[in-house]
């Protein structure tokens, strides 16, 4: 993938630094709401509250804006460089098949070689536009957060930590499955497209010698693994998100936990509440 970005450098640099400030949002926000709760739980006279909340509310209102337009240039990057990339791939695949020989054709529908070149494209895609910006900006929010937990109390900062570790673990044994799943799909798929693709340009001959039966029972043999595969895969899906929701719910259990008995010890404030949601 490297050597397809390698081009766009400075693209792609603006690009993480975009995920970032997005990432960075909710942690902003959360400290500033903080502010605004204990400066209204600890000021008596009402008259002082406006010129107390003025910085706190603007800043607010910047971060909403930074976290916008952070957005808005992700989104203006991937326009300028995913049909670049995905023409670059495309290209580089045709290169790479002009230099096979004869006999890799011969193995090889053409549907299939073209359903490949197009779900890799596509991959690529998928994995730039919609999955590298979740990874970063995710990941900076990791790191800030374990910081501003353990600025408002360690027990934060040490039960966020073992929940990282165990959810990233946890998800990269299973990435591993999820790619195997993915390829057998994907292969699936490009078995499907060559037998579709090979059935018309040869329609010609399917209906001089009345193969349309033949062609279609060959068809749905292809068609079953495809179904087979999906569902596994869907499978798996649901069984790994139903994970993430069980083990997003116990983390949160425990900050609640946490937050009422430092709450009583007085060890924190009322507006650790909104900074640590």
């Amino acid at each position: 993938i490297y050597h397809f970005l390698r081009p766009y450098k400075f693209l792609i640099i603006a690009y993480i630094t975009c995920s970032i400030m997005s990432g960075m949002w909710n942690i902003f926000n959360s400290t500033l709401l903080k502010i605004i709760i204990d400066t209204l739980t600890h000021t008596e006279a009402s008259s002082d509250i406006p010129q107390l909340l003025f910085w706190p509310s603007i800043l607010f209102l910047v971060n909403l804006i930074v976290y916008d337009f952070s957005w808005r240039g992700v989104n203006i990057i991937n326009l300028k460089i995913q049909p670049l990339i995905k023409n670059d791939i495309t290209q580089y695949a045709f290169s790479y098949l002009a230099k096979q020989s004869y006999q890799f054709f011969q193995n090889n529908f053409a549907g299939k070689i073209s359903s490949n070149i197009n779900i890799l494209s596509h991959n690529i895609e998928i994995a730039l536009n919609e999955l590298s910006v979740h990874v970063i900006r995710c990941f900076a929010l990791l790191i800030a957060s374990l910081v501003t937990m353990y600025c408002v109390n360690p027990q934060f900062f040490f039960g966020l930590l073992a929940w990282a570790i165990i959810f990233l673990g946890l998800s990269f044994l299973s990435s591993k499955t999820i790619m195997k799943l993915a390829d057998q799909y994907a292969n699936c798929e490009s078995e499907v497209s060559a037998v579709i693709v090979d059935s018309i340009s040869n329609s010609q001959n399917v209906r001089i010698f009345a193969r349309n039966h033949f062609e279609l029972t060959n068809l749905t043999k292809t068609l079953l693994p495809l179904r087979d595969k999906f569902r596994q895969k869907s499978v798996f899906m649901l069984k790994i998100n139903i994970m993430r929701g069980l083990s997003i719910t116990t983390l949160l259990g425990f900050m609640l936990y946490t937050l009422t008995k430092l709450i009583e010890t007085k060890d924190i404030t009322i507006g650790d509440f909104g900074l640590t949601n």
